[in-house]
């Protein structure tokens, strides 16, 4: 009984209050630049999908932050990489003044 009731009143309790938004103008944001990186099982990394040696790595970050500060690095690691390659890896975008840093993960 408490089962239909809900499935009734449900539709009626999700609507919400009428809002009148306020209009503003300004320039919309824009997304940030993504750069990936990714260390592979083998040791081996790759920078928006293209193979990257290490220490080509640091550069790259300092040449695309220099372009777009706002530039954000996404770290995605394989789960069978050495944490040292991983480790090794954050340093590289440390040294090319990558500060801002994610970590891609999945979801259990």
């Amino acid at each position: 009984v408490l089962l239909v009731i809900f499935i009734v009143l449900a539709p009626l309790i999700s609507t919400g209050l009428p809002v009148k938004l306020p209009h503003a103008q300004g320039q919309s944001l824009s997304e940030p630049t993504v750069v990936t990186v990714a260390v592979l099982a083998d040791g081996s990394v790759r920078v928006d999908d293209a193979p990257m040696a290490l220490a080509a790595l640091a550069p790259l970050i300092r040449q695309r932050v220099s372009a777009k500060p706002e530039t954000v690095i996404k770290i995605g690691g394989d789960g069978a990489a050495r944490y040292e390659k991983v480790a090794q890896v954050l340093a590289a975008i440390q040294q090319g003044g990558g500060e801002k840093i994610t970590f891609a993960t999945q979801t259990p």
